[in-house]
């Protein structure tokens, strides 16, 4: 079983809308190393072995359920 932990709908469709308008975003997650911050492009949305990634177009794969802010806004996870 996946320890994946879906978001909010509207948290996917803004990623979403990033990816159209293909808009610069800051991007902060946090992993198993720590903290994370980067300046890219949203490219794609995939899933893979039970959980969904943001693509960036800097080929940087991030968990959704990693997020914390992108483009402003914050994340927040299903309770």
């Amino acid at each position: 079983m996946s320890d994946y932990l879906p978001l909010d709908c509207s948290l996917h469709d803004r990623l979403e809308a990033f990816a159209t308008r293909r808009q610069l975003v800051h991007i902060r997650w946090q992993d198993e190393s720590g903290e994370h911050d980067a300046e890219d492009f949203i490219v794609d949305i995939r899933a893979r072995g039970g959980a969904e990634f943001l693509v960036t177009a800097g080929r940087q794969e991030i968990r959704l359920d990693r997020l914390l802010e992108v483009g402003g806004i914050e994340f927040r996870r299903w309770c």
